[in-house]
């Protein structure tokens, strides 16, 4: 009796750890994934913050007074002096540009934000993460498997059910045609089989039978001549 209440206690201790692994495996891809969408969006470091801010003002600088530039002379003879196109904030940019440059560190500078890896290494940074993600994902369902084995109701992540009913329905597919294509095949077998059989019960007719009614008198007078 105590040998079977130890052999249950064990079940129910082996139950347990495999539960509180998985849970643990779920914990996990949550962090994981969490990590991997904070790569994805996260704010550039400084220097690089600094570089991109720089190139997107002279852009705008530039495009500005390539479409605006010589309008500039005519707009400020007017009556009334205006930047052209309305774009005064770009015109006093322009002119202040070397200002802006000089600006833009110590703009950057006093940002409170928080940096994500440079740009160049997050293409890697990403797979690895999605490398671990997978190797969580999979150890969990494979843990979850061994629980339902086991008999106990332990349900997989929704995302796991619905990729095995996707791939069972693909499979179910395949087989249907499969079978479909057999059964195709086997009726066109059939018909060919059917008619060899029917080629060979065929009896070609003897040239020398008589034939009934009396040979043709046209096919007898061909014969005297010769």
């Amino acid at each position: 009796m105590a040998s079977k209440m130890n052999s249950h206690d064990d079940l129910v201790s082996a139950a347990e750890q495999l539960i509180g692994k998985v849970n643990e495996l779920r914990a996990l891809r949550v962090a994981k994934q969490r990590e991997l969408n904070s790569i994805e969006g996260a704010a550039l470091p400084p220097a690089e913050l600094e570089a991109a801010m720089r190139k997107w003002l002279h852009g705008q600088l530039d495009q500005w007074q390539s479409e605006y530039g010589r309008l500039v002379p005519h707009a400020m003879s007017e009556r009334v002096p205006h930047a052209p196109g309305g774009h005064s904030a770009i015109l006093i940019s322009l002119l202040l540009r070397d200002v802006l440059d000089d600006r833009l560190s110590a703009f950057v500078a006093q940002l409170d934000y928080i940096a994500g890896p440079p740009f160049a290494q997050r293409a890697a940074l990403k797979a690895r993460i999605e490398r671990e993600l997978q190797d969580v994902e999979e150890e969990e369902e494979r843990l979850v498997d061994r629980l339902q084995s086991s008999g106990l109701p332990f349900e997989h992540r929704d995302d796991v059910k619905q990729r095995r009913a996707t791939e069972a329905s693909r499979r179910e597919q395949a087989e249907r045609e499969v079978a479909q294509r057999r059964e195709r095949e086997a009726a066109i077998d059939a018909k060919f089989d059917e008619a060899g059989r029917r080629s060979r019960r065929i009896v070609l007719p003897n040239p020398d039978a008589p034939v009934r009614g009396g040979r043709s008198q046209y096919i007898e007078r061909g014969r005297q001549k010769l």
